[in-house]
């Protein structure tokens, strides 16, 4: 039988037009921590809750001596390169220099529910890669997303053959499994951010990306209380974070994943610590 389709309340419009639920403001106070695989990289692994945004103990011993990867950061749906200000300072005064880390301008901020991942939008992103790979002291570099620049990167890296070339791929927030405030596919909310290069579950586009490595190390910060992606089309629900029994925002493909507790866009701009800690 035919479903009806969600109201309009997809991710285009959440990013757009939501603001975060309560218990997400009051989660923002603390940033919980909690191991969900082993990594071979320095630090991580079991993980006790820790308070704050300290780098969770990630960092590689000899990072800070060597040469580093550029960066590239890859903001989410309606979003826009400032929104990464927090990671840059961070970067910036951990010995990243400006000219390795690359922020590309994708999508409309006009009609946000008319960005996907296989138009226009992509070319910035696939530029960016390049670019940062060819300035790179290390020949190789590290992508992070946030929300929709999650896939959108990891769309990104296969078109550019680059998965290889990618030391530290970090999601922040992201929807590996679709968004069920976006419905499923074909059944999904007409438009193009949930349509057949969308993020509607079920998806060509999210089936494209499951089971995919974006790059050597694979981590992801996930929340139980965000707002945009655990919710069903009517606001947020703890049981909307998962699709097939598993949270969304946690790549079938795995190294190291932790629950921020904090709100869609906190996870974002709270967490720069943890962010360059995983990518050092």
């Amino acid at each position: 039988m035919r479903r009806p389709l969600l109201p309009l309340l997809s991710l285009a419009f959440a990013l757009a037009c939501t603001s975060e639920d309560p218990a997400e403001r009051a989660s923002e106070l603390a940033f919980v921590v909690a191991s969900t695989a082993p990594s071979e990289r320095a630090g991580v692994g079991a993980l006790a809750s820790i308070p704050g945004d300290e780098g969770v103990g990630v960092a590689r011993s000899a990072a800070t001596s060597g040469p580093r990867d550029a960066v590239v950061l890859v903001h989410g749906n309606g979003g826009a390169p400032s929104d990464w200000a927090a990671t840059v300072s961070e970067l910036l005064a951990h010995g990243w220099a400006a000219s390795e880390i690359f922020r590309p301008s994708w999508g409309s901020s006009f009609c946000v529910a008319c960005n996907n991942h296989c138009g226009s939008e992509i070319a910035p992103v696939r530029a960016a890669i390049r670019d940062a790979l060819a300035v790179s002291a290390t020949g190789r570099i590290d992508v992070l997303g946030h929300s929709m620049g999650v896939t959108l990167a990891g769309r990104a890296i296969l078109e550019e053959g680059a998965a290889s070339d990618v030391d530290a791929f970090v999601s922040v927030v992201g929807a590996f499994r679709g968004l069920r405030s976006c419905g499923s596919y074909p059944f999904s909310v007409p438009n193009a951010t949930c349509g057949y290069c969308g993020l509607s579950v079920g998806s060509p586009l999210v089936s494209s990306l499951r089971s995919r490595r974006f790059g050597a190390f694979q981590a992801a910060l996930y929340s139980t209380v965000d707002g945009v992606v655990c919710n069903c089309g009517f606001g947020y629900s703890a049981s909307c974070c998962n699709v097939s029994g598993r949270h969304t925002g946690i790549p079938d493909v795995v190294d190291w994943a932790a629950n921020t507790g904090l709100g869609h866009f906190a996870s974002q701009s709270n967490t720069p610590a943890t962010q360059r800690a995983l990518i050092e």
